[in-house]
């Protein structure tokens, strides 16, 4: 269901879809800014260029990229499972931190999204399993061979997600412990392709790609966030976190650990950017997967030893697990309602021919409108000073918006954090309620349609 729904299941699913049908086109994803669209790509375009030939052949649908980013996740499973296998040589303990990701929130609620996060997780974590066997298994020396393959993989990891560089420090550290010809073929070959890739991208773009992926990206920071998620974090998976800890500090000086070890730590680091304006579960993905890995190395040590003691500290947490849904709403399945919901507000567009603001931004690609306005970035910008809202907000006046799709009520319950004040007002003054269908809030410039 959550992957054949051909609406927006997240705020920026529809924006994702958009870039890939402007790329299958040949257009950037990039723009300047200037005029509309007042749209920014606030990731690298690995993902979306991955779903450009099956959109080709299939159409605009979310359902690709959500199918993508389904085998990304059971992908990272099966990474998990291997590595924890290698490790312990079990299967119990390697199918239990394969599996635990799955039943977190972060991951239950992201993995069936068309969104780029299970895709660069997936070259990540594969990129950091391929150094492992490589130089702790096979034992590989100086050969720039080894270092290759791993690279790419950091690379695409980069350029899917810009945040993703937690396993490729992590390499670079635990190779350099091993030997350093190995360290720094790694660190020339990923920087280089790095920076060929951004100057390639940068010159294309005309010096928009740096705009948009750095510039753009510098959303306010709260420390307020990250210890909301940080306190969340610990009171649902308590005991997961026991033994994450167990296994750094106490098992951490066994050699074959050192590589995991460096690889969560890094992966902490990265997930503290939680706390930029508009965050959402997914800066937490690589932190449950590099934790997943010393989750399953401390369940075998506890399995020989206290196999009492861990069985039980396993059901609790289990158990525990199993009320996050009633706490939180978190990858609610649609419903026959919000199927119907969603059809109805697309007869508006449809029945629409001017210019058109949707939250939905998959309802305007769908019915081949041009995506112009990304409320929630666009307004981050404007209250940092990035971006003049002004001809947007004066054509909001001047009513040259025949439709407005939004998720909320503007006169009851307007979502300040999406629009500025003044793109509120302006559609407050201007624009007339003319449906309320499921979580869509229909607006014209006409009090009847």
């Amino acid at each position: 269901m959550y992957i054949i729904y051909p609406y927006d299941l997240d705020n920026e699913e529809g924006f994702i879809l958009n870039q890939t049908k402007l790329l299958a086109q040949g257009k950037t994803i990039y723009p300047t800014l200037n005029d509309y669209p007042y749209t920014v790509g606030n990731y690298p375009p690995v993902f979306q260029l991955v779903c450009v030939p099956l959109t080709w052949i299939f159409g605009n649908s979310h359902a690709i990229g959500r199918t993508l980013s389904v085998l990304s996740t059971l992908l990272i499973g099966l990474i998990v499972f291997l590595i924890v296998k290698r490790i312990t040589n079990t299967n119990t303990p390697a199918f239990i931190a394969a599996l635990f990701p799955f039943a977190t929130h972060y991951f239950y609620r992201w993995a069936a999204y068309n969104r780029v996060d299970m895709l660069a997780l997936f070259f990540s974590l594969l990129g950091i399993y391929l150094i492992w066997r490589i130089f702790e298994i096979h034992n590989s020396k100086s050969k720039i061979s080894g270092v290759l393959i791993p690279c790419i993989l950091f690379i695409l990891a980069f350029y899917t997600k810009q945040s993703m560089v937690a396993a490729p420090v992590a390499a670079a550290i635990y190779l350099f412990m091993k030997d350093k010809k190995q360290a720094r073929m790694l660190v020339f070959v990923y920087l280089v392709g790095i920076i060929i890739v951004f100057l390639v991208g940068n010159t294309i773009t005309s010096g928009e790609f740096y705009q948009h992926l750095v510039v753009y990206n510098m959303n306010p920071f709260s420390w307020f966030t990250v210890w909301l998620y940080a306190k969340n974090l610990i009171y649902f998976y308590p005991i997961f976190l026991m033994l994450v800890l167990f296994a750094l500090f106490a098992l951490g000086r066994e050699k074959i650990n050192i590589l995991f070890s460096l690889y969560f730590s890094f992966s902490v680091i990265v997930a503290l950017s939680c706390g930029k304006v508009g965050s959402a579960v997914n800066y937490l993905l690589e932190l449950i997967a590099a934790s997943s890995i010393l989750f399953g190395i401390s369940i075998n040590k506890f399995r020989i030893s206290k196999p009492m003691v861990i069985n039980v500290l396993l059901i609790v947490q289990l158990v525990w697990i199993y009320h996050i849904p009633y706490k939180f709403e978190y990858g609610e399945t649609p419903t026959k309602k919000d199927w119907f919901y969603a059809r109805e507000t697309e007869k508006y567009i449809q029945q629409t021919m001017g210019m058109i603001v949707s939250d939905d931004a998959a309802m305007l690609v769908r019915n081949y409108r041009p995506v112009l306005f990304q409320p929630f970035i666009m307004s981050t910008l404007a209250r940092q000073k990035l971006w003049d809202q002004t001809p947007v907000v004066n054509d909001l006046n001047q009513q040259k918006f025949d439709l407005i799709i939004l998720y909320f009520d503007v006169n009851r319950n307007p979502d300040l954090e999406r629009y500025t004040e003044e793109m509120i007002n302006a559609i407050r003054t201007n624009y007339h309620l003319v449906d309320h269908l499921g979580k869509y809030w229909v607006y014209s410039r006409d009090s009847k349609l």
